[in-house]
Parts: structure tokens; sequence; C-alpha cells
């Protein structure tokens, strides 16, 4: 389900968020990540069952919606990097951002 999250946020952010300003969306989409690593409470007490939600389908659709939230929050500091760097070294620096972001991934788990 990450996988479908990712792709579905690279997907809106190529279609909607492209044009605007890096800042605005770092923002926003951080904050809504902060929002959102609270849904566990919802689970935690049971709330999602009481309003009709089984607990899977919740897991599920959480991850899913935390997943593109982090994408379309990631894309853009990727975006700048690329622009930062010099000509004809986009790909080297995509290659060492997503590994140091994937290492990452990895120690916290």
């Amino acid at each position: 389900m990450y996988a479908v999250g990712s792709i579905v946020g690279l997907l809106i952010y190529n279609r909607f968020y492209k044009k605007l300003e890096f800042k605005k969306i770092f923002a926003v989409t951080t904050l809504l990540s902060v929002a959102l690593g609270y849904t566990q409470l919802i689970l935690v007490t049971r709330a999602n069952v009481n309003i009709g939600i089984p607990d899977r389908l919740f897991c599920v659709g959480d991850s899913v919606i935390i997943q593109l939230i982090a994408e379309i929050n990631s894309i853009p500091l990727l975006v700048l990097a690329c622009r930062m760097c010099p000509k004809n070294i986009e790909g080297t620096m995509y290659a060492v951002i997503m590994s140091s972001y994937n290492f990452g991934g990895m120690i916290s788990n």
C-alpha cells in the first residue's frame, strides 16, 4: 500500500502542485503529516470502530494517506536539490538523497 500512496502522491504533485512555491507545499504537508501522526490514537481508542470503520481498513487507509502526504512533501526537496546541483549530475544527486532517505527509514525501524 505504501507503493500505491507513493505513486498517487507523485501523480498529485505532478498534476496540481508542480507550479506552487516550495515553502507553501513543504509547510502544508509537514503540518498534515504531524496531524496524521495522531491518527494512531484513533486506532488505539477504537474511535474508528465507533464511527463504523473496521480496524484493517482504517490501518490501510491511514498508511496510504500518510505515504501520499510524505511523497508530496519530499518531491519538492528532490526537485530543489537537483536544480542546485551541477549539470548532468542530477541522477547521482537523486541516488544520494534516496539512499540517505532509505537508510534513515531502515534505522528508524
